[in-house]
């Protein structure tokens, strides 16, 4: 039968060990999707990715409303602006990085160890290239260029 390579939590209680069944697709087409676990690597990337994005999402959610709005919406919608950012952040990101979002955080969390100092370069790194990228495009839209 066909195989493929899926990443996914599910499984089948009458499925054979290690194997994914879909209903009359998989009988019909003899088709077995073996479930592999992500490696090392794969993790790593899916938590740098998230701590990119989350810095990305915080910077031009609250730097954003401070460049482009902050005259509208005053000092407290600026402060709302990256509060609930942070809060949504907090829950997209949370359960895949720990939403460290701030190299310092990282720095504190590694001085109290519960993450190992592997991965601290990824974790700082993340968020600087995310940051400046957040910003290099409100420096774009601020300037108004076509």
């Amino acid at each position: 039968g066909l195989d493929a390579i899926f990443i996914l939590p599910i499984s089948d209680p009458f499925a054979k060990q290690g194997e994914l069944r879909f209903g009359a697709f998989s009988e019909s087409f003899g088709c077995s999707l073996k479930a592999h676990a992500p490696t090392a690597p794969t993790i790593l990337m899916k938590k740098y990715t998230a701590e990119l994005i989350g810095t990305f999402v915080l910077v031009f959610g609250g730097c954003g409303t401070a460049v482009l709005a902050g005259d509208h919406v005053g000092w407290l919608g600026v402060s709302l602006a990256f509060g609930l950012t942070l809060l949504t952040m907090a829950y997209a990101i949370g359960p895949i990085s720990g939403c460290h979002i701030n190299p310092a955080v990282t720095v504190g969390l590694l001085v109290c160890k519960p993450i190992s100092f592997n991965d601290v370069p990824g974790y700082i790194l993340s968020p600087i290239f995310g940051g400046i990228s957040a910003a290099s495009l409100l420096v774009f839209i601020s300037k108004g260029v076509p």
